[in-house]
């Protein structure tokens, strides 16, 4: 059938084949690093944005240790009650960050882990609200 046609025709032909095949291909790929955009956005705004508050309460959780340890070394009345406050700031902004992270987190086993902070937190609070008592 191609043979009928000149080789001009012919290479015509072979070149918009080839440059809408081309054409195919491309559409499919921009498509696809769309939909990784998209995915990469989410995968930010929800795990890594997540794990930040995380990684956020967790240092806060060492300032409320080192502030406990300095309130129980403290000398002075002025001390104590400067470190006690620093206990409680650094608490709340623990609470915080993980009530932020929270939402973020979609599987079982880290809605699993949140009911085991939030009994292990109240615990910890607990020990900790009577440890500043006793000093």
């Amino acid at each position: 059938m191609f043979s009928n046609f000149k080789i001009g025709v012919r290479l015509i032909a072979g070149f918009i084949l080839v440059a809408s095949i081309s054409c195919f291909v491309g559409l499919i790929g921009m498509s696809n690093a769309s939909q990784l955009s998209d995915m990469a956005t989410n995968l930010y705004e929800r795990e890594l944005l997540g794990l930040s508050y995380i990684k956020e309460a967790n240092i806060n959780l060492i300032y409320v240790a080192r502030a406990r340890a300095e309130f129980v070394a403290a000398s002075s009345v002025q001390a104590r009650e400067t470190q006690q406050q620093a206990v409680a700031k650094y608490s709340a902004r623990v609470k915080e960050l993980i009530e932020q992270a929270r939402p973020l987190f979609f599987t079982d086993k880290a809605k699993n882990t949140f009911a085991k902070f939030d009994a292990a937190w109240v615990d910890y609070q607990k020990d900790l609200q009577a440890a500043i008592a006793i000093a």
